[in-house]
């Protein structure tokens, strides 16, 4: 399966919603403190920051680089970690609170089918 611009272009706009669905999970500092499996480990190390204060905040600039270097099968890993912890495209799309004027056309058929529930997980996503 593929993971063409486009896909990668959408997810990095609301990475946002990742950021803050991750921090109110408390999945950053979990994931930063104690990965678990390799998933957990590269995000550790590639996309959490680690502050003063011995916590780690989720970082939409360095996930937008992954999203940009990363290849199909390392992105499909990512995304199904996230839907494995409940965070779902549904969820972060909606956290996201993205203004549609900043969509592009293909990007709005993906939002309508996100908003009538036929994509609700990363999963699904990819597979559209």
């Amino acid at each position: 399966m593929t993971f063409d611009q486009s896909k990668r272009r959408f997810v990095t706009k609301i990475a946002p919603g990742i950021r803050t669905l991750f921090s109110n999970t408390r999945e950053s500092n979990r994931v930063g403190k104690e990965p678990s499996n390799n998933t957990e480990r590269f995000i550790k190390k590639n996309i959490l920051i680690h502050t003063d204060e011995d916590t780690y905040h989720f970082s939409v600039g360095k996930f937008g680089l992954c999203l940009k270097m990363l290849g199909d099968d390392d992105i499909h890993t990512l995304l199904v970690f996230f839907d494995s912890i409940n965070i779902t495209i549904q969820d972060v799309f909606r956290e996201a609170d993205i203004n549609v004027l900043y969509l592009t056309e293909d990007e709005l058929k993906i939002k309508t089918l996100i908003d009538n529930g036929d994509i609700e997980t990363f999963r699904d996503f990819m597979y559209y």
